[in-house]
């Protein structure tokens, strides 16, 4: 029945791209707002006073309001800090002139000032589901998120974390390694920091958060969950320098943003984070007598860039840059030549280089190519001197020399690297023509990955693990190299059905792999149906593709063997997704929404399980373990080994619904602002006829948050979660 609707849907979604819709020309009025020295405002907010509804500046300070009437109309345009500007009599049309909108600086002052045009009030016609926005300063000062992006969003419904500690995403049911996580545009893979304690994204940098935990269009791909796409803002352009610098106790973050110095529109900005737990909390430490031994804390350090000119009208230029090193060093005893001491070494190195250009002939069409390079590589050793903790010389007076020798010590060491490097070529492709709104693209991706790791025991450990051929591979060394082609293409189409009420939009994307020598078509389609003006039904349902790779490994935390011939013996792990969505204003402060979802999973990639025999022994009950003669002659039984080896041997189901009331400052005078959620989910594997719960499985997950204004520079916050 699964294979029937996966057939049924293409066929459906050719009837629909191949049916004939009349193109209306449609009025609406298009402009930019610029503060007095022509830099464009991002966020003010423009109100057609005749209908009380408008829109909101996008980062380049453009805004459009579609859907109008041949008529003239009076706009009222306003920004927290700038005088409030009426602009009357504006002509909407279906070719109107773009208007150039100056507000002027003044004095913030504590009247109230009404955001009408809320950035995060999504309108009606847009049709994805499962969408949680977050601004910037949310995830600054959430309370517990480190003033981190990905930690505030384990503060959403549906979404959880593998432990306290971790910034990984674990949403609906999905692994870490099903999350495609986008900055401007580029795909990046473990954008975690501090060995996962902390994300990539800079809160004090970043411009937008955009989580899709489900039923995502078909402009994204080759993953199976969820969406993560985060846009960093450009650089402030009013002056030629700008500095902010934020410092705490254990880390520091400076932002350098000014005018472009090339005598073009633009701008350039560089931000540099660094913690210093291992400059403070180590020496501390250390002559408190907390730890022994030469003692480096885990510390990290970034550098990010963003420069964009705008040379020629409806052309825009832009750079994004990010690079950054995680480091520790640590033994635990003053030598590493000492019983019981462990040494650890790494150094984790993340490089992130885009370039891309932005092309707008006219206000209903843009096109953007981007070029991108990333890099992640990483170097691991790490040696250990083992007493046998059960040895006792008093305890073992009597024992045989032999048996006492073997347990004496063990020498471990391990040697690992790993490199990761990803070539990309995109382009996409937005039309707006009438009621409808095209998207398409198509895109190439390279990847060059390598793992190699040698663990070297001492001798007597060695004999004994070589003596079990279920464990002899422990002591050879591995070495791994992939490199594999991708390559997508998709096109979709959002179409305005029944006028200001229903929304369609079916896409279609085409994957091929050179890994495994495979494409699939993924057919997708959502829906948003507006009941009145406050309340509006999403649904969506979609068709998911992810490849295997070892850049999917570094989320999921495991090894497997991609060499050949297993590689291409796999397929693409799939997933269904079927998603219904209500969202009310309650008033222009409360939000409550309702998800429903279900998600099925279908030839997940695990490791091969061989059934196979191994010795064993049985001793005499009652008698001294320690005295061989008190045990038996050893004899073979039945015992499976789990390999490496990565097949298709697994298929799975997450489903749940999520609740949310929402209380949002839509004016200066507003105090409070938070969400209390709750979330009922169950998530499950099967495999070889046995059911297996997901490692995090969750039944019930309530989070409670809220902030409140005190005054202009003081602001409280707590945070509550509950799960079980």
């Amino acid at each position: 029945m699964r294979y029937m609707k996966i057939l049924f849907l293409p066929a459906a979604l050719v009837l629909f791209f191949c049916t004939t819709v009349r193109s209306q020309d449609v009025p609406y009025i298009t402009g930019t707002v610029v503060d007095t020295e022509g830099d464009p405002l991002i966020g003010a907010n423009i109100l057609v006073t005749d209908l009380g509804r408008g829109a909101v500046t996008d980062v380049d300070g453009n805004f459009r309001i579609n859907k109008l009437e041949d008529a003239e109309y009076d706009l009222r345009v306003s920004m927290i800090g700038y005088a409030t500007k009426v602009v009357r009599d504006v002509l909407a049309s279906s070719t109107p002139d773009p208007l150039k909108i100056v507000l002027e600086e003044k004095a913030v002052e504590m009247e109230e000032i009404e955001v009408v045009g809320d950035a995060l009030r999504r309108p009606q016609e847009d049709t994805r589901v499962s969408v949680q926005k977050m601004v910037p300063w949310e995830a600054k000062f959430l309370p517990g998120a480190a003033e981190d992006v990905m930690r505030s969003l384990q503060a959403l419904p549906g979404v959880l974390s593998p432990n306290d500690f971790s910034s990984q995403l674990i949403i609906r049911g999905s692994g870490p390694d099903q999350n495609l996580i986008v900055m401007d545009h580029i795909e990046v893979f473990n954008p975690y920091r501090l060995y996962g304690v902390v994300s990539m994204f800079n809160p004090e940098t970043v411009s937008d958060i955009s989580l899709l935990t489900g039923g995502f269009p078909a402009k994204y791909g080759d993953r199976l969950s969820a969406v993560l796409d985060i846009s960093n803002r450009d650089g402030r352009s009013k002056k030629d320098f700008y500095m902010n610098l934020n410092t705490s106790l254990t880390n520091a973050n400076l932002v350098l943003e000014g005018d472009s110095p090339l005598n073009l529109p633009g701008s350039w900005l560089v931000s540099m984070r660094r913690t210093y737990y291992d400059l403070i909390v180590g020496p501390f430490a250390r002559s408190a007598g907390l730890v022994d031994g030469n003692v480096s804390f885990p510390n990290f350090g970034d550098v990010q860039t963003r420069l964009n000119v705008s040379p020629w009208e409806g052309h825009k230029f832009f750079v994004t840059g990010v690079t950054s090193r995680d480091g520790v060093d640590v033994t635990t005893s003053s030598s590493a030549e000492d019983p019981d001491s462990v040494s650890v070494y790494n150094t984790t190195f993340n490089h992130v280089l885009g370039t891309g250009w932005t092309y707008a002939p006219s206000d209903d069409m843009l096109n953007t190519v981007v070029f991108s390079y990333y890099n992640n590589n990483g170097i691991s050793e790490f040696d250990g001197r083992f007493l046998d903790p059960v040895l006792d010389e008093r305890e073992w007076e009597g024992t045989a020399d032999s048996i006492k020798a073997l347990a004496r010590f063990f020498d471990v060491s391990v040697d690992g690297d790993f490199v990761l490097e990803k070539y990309s070529l995109s382009n996409e492709f937005v039309y707006h023509l009438g009621t409808h709104d095209v998207e398409a693209g198509f895109g190439w991706t390279y990847i060059d990955a390598g793992i190699s790791f040698d663990i070297r025991i001492g001798d007597d450990l060695k004999e004994i693990i070589e003596a079990n051929p279920r464990s002899r591979a422990l002591t050879e060394p591995t070495i791994q190299l992939q490199q594999y082609h991708k390559f997508h293409g998709y096109l979709q189409d959002r179409i305005e059905l029944i006028p200001n009420r229903f929304y369609l939009q079916p896409g279609l994307r085409y994957d091929y792999y050179t890994g495994i020598q495979k494409g699939y078509l993924s057919p997708r389609i959502n829906a948003s149906y507006a009941v009145d003006p406050s309340t509006t039904v999403r649904a969506a349902f979609g068709v998911y593709y992810q490849s295997p790779g070892y850049e999917k490994l570094f989320d999921n935390r495991q090894f497997l063997d991609f060499s050949e011939p297993y590689l291409t013996a796999l397929r693409a792990e799939n997933a269904l997704h079927y998603i219904l969505g209500v969202e009310r204003w309650l008033d222009n402060r409360w939000l409550a929404k309702v998800d429903l979802y279900y998600k099925d999973f279908d030839d997940l990639v695990t490791r091969d399980i061989r059934p196979g025999f191994k010795w064993t022994s049985a001793h005499q009950t009652g008698t001294d373990l320690r005295d061989p003669a008190n045990w038996a002659d050893p004899f073979l039984v039945a015992s499976d080994t789990i390999t490496d080896k990565p097949i298709n041997g697994s298929f799975g189901e997450a489903y749940g619904i999520e609740l949310m009331l929402e209380k949002r400052n839509t004016e200066r005078s507003d105090k409070f602002s938070g969400w209390i959620s709750y979330a009922l989910a169950w998530a499950q594997r099967y495999e070889e006829g046995v059911v297996i719960p997901f490692n995090f499985d969750q039944r019930h997950t309530i989070n409670i948050v809220g902030n409140y204004k005190i005054n202009s520079w003081l602001e409280a916050g707590a945070r509550w979660r509950l799960g079980t």
